[in-house]
């Protein structure tokens, strides 16, 4: 994967983009995460996007009560905040190797983690 800057991505960035957008209740794109982190958007650098939202979201669970990478979804899915089917897969297979419970309506899920990542960055409990 290209790493420009000779770096490497960055969790606590993420986590800080991400809490940005929550606190203004907006979804953000998985190349804005790549653009934090200094990669120029490819379909490699989406691929490890992805695996680095996992360890994103297993460093800021204790503290958001939630999977805050909900919130990251595609620049077509911006104003909907949903996620295409795959990405949905993917982001319910990551909760249940976090040791989350998704249960049946994974849409559901997915707007529950919404709504806990913006509580979270609003400061409120979960």
């Amino acid at each position: 994967m290209n790493e420009p800057l000779g770096g490497a991505w960055d969790v606590q960035r993420s986590i800080a983009t991400i809490r940005t957008a929550a606190a203004q209740r907006r979804c953000l794109t998985y190349g804005e995460i790549a653009a934090a982190n200094g990669f120029a958007w490819s379909l490699p650098v989406r691929s490890a996007c992805a695996k680095h939202l996992e360890v994103v979201c297993a460093a800021a669970l204790p503290q958001a009560h939630g999977m805050i990478s909900a919130i990251v979804v595609n620049s077509e899915n911006l104003k909907s905040q949903v996620l295409a089917q795959g990405a949905l897969s993917g982001f319910i297979e990551c909760a249940r190797r976090l040791g989350l419970q998704p249960g049946e309506d994974h849409s559901a899920f997915l707007r529950q983690q919404q709504i806990a990542t913006f509580d979270w960055a609003k400061g409120r409990p979960a």
